[in-house]
């Protein structure tokens, strides 16, 4: 292959890498049980097939540890919000039944 054309094939596998890798990480913090597993065995994999994630990692000059532990940041990131959520969500519906109570004297005897 010549310069250019070698130049060309490198950023077109480099561009396919860093598409693998974001698809990969968007399936292991996502909400699809289905999705965050699949993702998840295909990172934790030792593999050194092509497009293995060892493989991928190479690719893009990135240790596939350290983007392993980036996305259990990003999973624990994103669990937290929910759980915030639902908390706020509680707390607001204990609050309204509260000031109902509070509103209706009879409520508060039952």
């Amino acid at each position: 292959m010549h310069g250019t054309q070698q130049a060309t094939s490198d950023t077109g596998v480099y561009r396919l890498a860093g598409a693998v890798l974001l698809q990969a990480i968007q399936d292991a913090t996502s909400h699809s049980a289905g999705k965050r597993a699949g993702a998840l065995r295909w990172m934790m994999s030792n593999a050194e097939a092509t497009f293995s994630f060892s493989f991928i990692c190479r690719v893009l000059n990135r240790d596939p540890e350290e983007v392993r532990r980036f996305c259990e940041r990003q999973m624990a990131a994103r669990q937290k919000p929910r759980l915030l959520f639902r908390d706020e969500m509680n707390l607001r519906r204990d609050h309204v039944a509260l000031n109902s109570s509070l509103s209706d004297p009879r409520a508060a005897l039952r």
